[in-house]
């Protein structure tokens, strides 16, 4: 009972924080970004536009005179009054109209995106100031690239240059040096790379596992946009699993189970907020949400999609690097002279099980959210494959350097 008081009381210190830091940023005059959005205006990435748009949206309609108020609704452009839908609406048309001499009245309608804690903003308005959005995104690039050759270079103290290799060819694979060209996607991958680091540099002086990825899964919330979320839970999941030895099954699920209810509580309390400050009816709109995106419909298709669908679209969208993975395991196990008695009982051990439970999380997440994993297939939902292609990796790793041993 006193831990889990004490995981409470480090909630509510968590969603303090959310609310104060980005209050203090919605005090920032938004005359102070406008030249810097309207220059971002025809700079915005390929990747994911839209999602970037409605983020720099957001960031300009913040009413410095109503700072709570304003950034808990997070009002974002609409072509119909309080409606919240994005059909046929163009975010980037409609931050063109903002500073447009031909003015579109079209776009004059908005409504609160208050769903999302939109945790990015605490450091996207303040940098608004003095760059616009292409500077930013090479920065984003420069960061991520910094963060990957720390991470490579701790976690090859940690383990070795084969598992090294492993998350660097699985991360170049999903296009990670692209991923800073994108701003939605980058404090995703920002994420799942710190807490790594941080595992693999402050190991022993973590005392509650739980309470880590607690605070992973809460952090992760205010800051993402459902844009490949299980990364920040996969990839600290892996490093924490190759640099201890306890693989219990029950421990496992407990660390899950506590990102999960984290991640979860987070999302629910911005909820409760935005409704019992504002009045928002954002909880009645979010359980209507979250019914769609695990929904079989896909608007774009116009029916409904069987799951497999789903996990065969993201596996496309991987492509070659895929293939070439499976390759190279196949033509590993073929020169290690391993039986297939041996790799089979390899598999079984309780180390490797808990890997290839990790490199699953992906086909879960296909499988449960259908819609949304269909849509941006194109975009981000199949990065998550990186979680598969690190933990096969790492299992035929295992069972090679086992089989060596036993011979």
């Amino acid at each position: 009972m006193k831990k889990l008081l004490f995981y409470f009381a480090i909630f509510i210190i968590l969603i303090f924080l959310y609310i104060s830091t980005l209050t203090i940023t919605a005090l920032i005059p938004s005359s102070m970004i406008k030249d810097n959005i309207k220059k971002s205006v025809g700079r915005i990435f390929y990747i994911d536009r839209f999602t970037d748009a409605v983020m720099l949206d957001i960031a300009y309609r913040i009413d410095s005179t109503k700072p709570l108020e304003s950034v808990i609704k997070a009002n974002v452009s609409s072509i119909e009054e309080g409606i919240d839908s994005f059909d046929g609406y163009s975010p980037l048309s409609a931050l063109a109209n903002e500073f447009s001499t031909i003015h579109d009245e079209k776009y004059d309608y908005s409504f609160d995106y208050a769903r999302f804690w939109h945790g990015y903003l605490i450091f996207l308005r303040p940098i608004l100031i003095i760059l616009d959005y292409y500077p930013i995104i090479i920065l984003e690039s420069i960061l991520l690239i910094i963060l990957l050759i720390i991470f490579e270079i701790e976690l090859y103290k940690k383990t070795n240059k084969y598992i090294a290799l492993a998350f660097l060819l699985s991360l170049i694979s999903i296009g990670y040096i692209f991923i800073g060209l994108n701003i939605a996607m980058f404090f995703t991958m920002v994420i799942a790379m710190i807490f790594s680091i941080i595992l693999l540099k402050r190991a022993n002086s973590i005392k509650d596992i739980y309470l880590f990825f607690i605070i992973d899964g809460s952090v992760t919330c205010f800051f993402n946009y459902m844009t490949f979320t299980p990364i920040t839970l996969g990839i600290p999941l892996i490093v924490y699993y190759l640099i201890q030895d306890n693989y219990s099954i029950k421990h496992f699920v407990k660390i899950i189970f506590a990102y999960l209810i984290s991640y979860a509580l987070t999302w629910v309390s911005k909820w409760i907020i935005s409704d019992l400050l504002f009045g928002t009816n954002i909880i009645n709109d979010s359980i209507n949400q979250m019914v769609f995106r695990t929904s079989l419909f896909v608007p774009e298709h116009d029916f409904q999609i069987n799951p497999l669908v789903s996990v065969s679209i993201n596996m496309i969208q991987m492509g070659i690097p895929l293939m070439m993975e499976s390759i190279y395991l196949l033509i590993m196990l073929a020169k290690s002279h391993c039986s297939t008695k041996s790799f089979f009982k390899g598999l079984k051990t309780k180390k490797n099980l808990i890997f290839i439970l990790i490199g699953l999380i992906p086909f879960a997440v296909y499988l449960i959210t259908v819609n949304h994993s269909v849509i941006h297939a194109g975009s981000y939902s199949f990065r998550l494959l990186a979680l598969t292609e690190i933990s096969a990796f790492i299992v035929m790793y295992n069972i090679l350097e086992k089989n060596k041993k036993d011979s």
